[in-house]
This record gives structure tokens, sequence and C-alpha cells, in this order.
């Protein structure tokens, strides 16, 4: 587990040379693929001998270490879907960002309901808040904050649905009205 972690901590801190190009569910809404550059790998000094190493219960690819065979035994990581919906909604959030803070002038009401667009992309930002919970209050064994009616009877626990998204929702209107 040791080595997982260090080899997470190196992918986290490094991106692709050549930037990566994402989906997101963003080029099938907006129509164009979105191309995140990260910072390079080159001078990232490698673990020390035995810093990282692998314990004695861990899964190491292309190993008999008593797993099943993995698509990664090969020693090459495989994606399991096409896109990563993580970067995309990264992604949408900074275009939002971008459109609505990221300049001197005060955005316009077309910039604010092109915002509302991005958030609302699917697997979006918006398809996130509805979901968010607070799991620090009790309620009822299988409540799902995402059916009608429940946020309303539990808004400290659908804290996204009941709290947070009603004021998202009328910054981006009140922003296309111009106010």
């Amino acid at each position: 587990m040791r080595c997982l972690v260090c080899f997470f901590v190196l992918v986290a801190a490094c991106g692709d040379d050549d930037g990566l190009v994402v989906d997101g569910g963003m080029s099938m809404d907006m129509g164009m693929a979105l191309v995140i550059e990260g910072p390079s790998c080159e001078g990232v000094p490698a673990p020390a001998d035995g810093e990282c190493s692998p314990g004695p219960t861990d899964y190491v690819p292309g190993t008999d270490d008593g797993y099943a065979a993995c698509v990664s035994d090969g020693g090459d990581y495989v994606r399991i879907e096409e896109t990563i919906s993580t970067v995309g909604r990264v992604a949408q959030f900074e275009q939002i960002a971008t459109l609505l803070f990221g300049r001197d002038l005060e955005p316009v009401a077309a910039e604010f309901e092109e915002a509302l667009r991005i958030y609302r992309a699917e697997e979006g930002l918006d398809s996130r808040v509805v979901r968010r919970y607070d799991p620090r209050f009790s309620v009822p064994e299988g409540t799902d904050c995402t059916l009608p009616d429940v946020p309303a009877s539990f808004p400290d626990y659908c804290v996204g649905p009941a709290q947070l998204l009603p004021i998202l929702n009328e910054a981006f209107v009140a922003g296309a009205r111009g106010e």
C-alpha cells in the first residue's frame, strides 16, 4: 500500500507533457474537447530505494501476488472509462470562473446564461450539488436527496439540493437579469 500512496502522490503532482484531452461530457454537449495542461514530471525525484516499496499483501502488477489477473498487469495504466468526469467538472468550474470572475470587466447577462449552461451540463457541477448531503445529520435509512420532497423534509441533511442549489440558481438568474 505504501507504494500505491507514493504512486498517487507522483501522479497527482505531474501531468502529461503533451496535455490531456478530456471529454467529461463536455464535447457532446458543447461541441468541443477540452485540453487540460498539467505540469511536467521532468525533474521530479524518484523515491529512494526502500522508501516506496510494496507491503507484503499489496497488489503488484505482473507478479504472482495472490490477486487475480488485472488489466494493469502489463505495466500500463488503462482507463476504465474513456472519460474522466471529475476532470470535466474541474474544467467546467474554470470556464465559469473565467466567464464571471476572470477579468476586470463586470460580466454581462449572456455570460451568466453561458455559465449556467456550463454548470448544468450532463454529469457536470449541478449533478454533484443535487446529491450533496451532510452525514452528521440522522435521517431514515434509504433517504435519497435526489427524490422529490426529500430535500424539503431533511434540509440540513440534503444540504446540496435544499440549501446550496437555491442560492446558486438565484445567483445565475439574477446575473442573467443584469442584477
